[in-house]
């Protein structure tokens, strides 16, 4: 599960830049021109925690090739 999400709109980046990583709620912070989003980082086919791909510009899990677009 997840941790306590204690974090503010001012903790998350600027829309288009990097996501932010909690390690220890488990959960990346991501901003877009739509909004704000949290995702828990842990994958929901095998539990694997997956990574933000730079050059994808998404999210990819490192166990089986999933991947996530940044608004989830």
């Amino acid at each position: 599960q997840g941790g306590k999400f204690d974090k503010t709109p001012a903790d998350f980046p600027a829309a288009g830049e990097k996501p932010n990583a909690d390690g220890v709620g488990k959960f990346w912070m991501i901003r877009t021109d739509e909004g704000a989003y949290v995702h828990y980082r842990v994958c929901t086919h095998l539990g694997c925690i997956f990574a933000y791909d730079d050059t994808a510009q998404g999210f990819a899990c490192p166990c089986h090739g999933s991947q996530f677009q940044r608004n989830g």
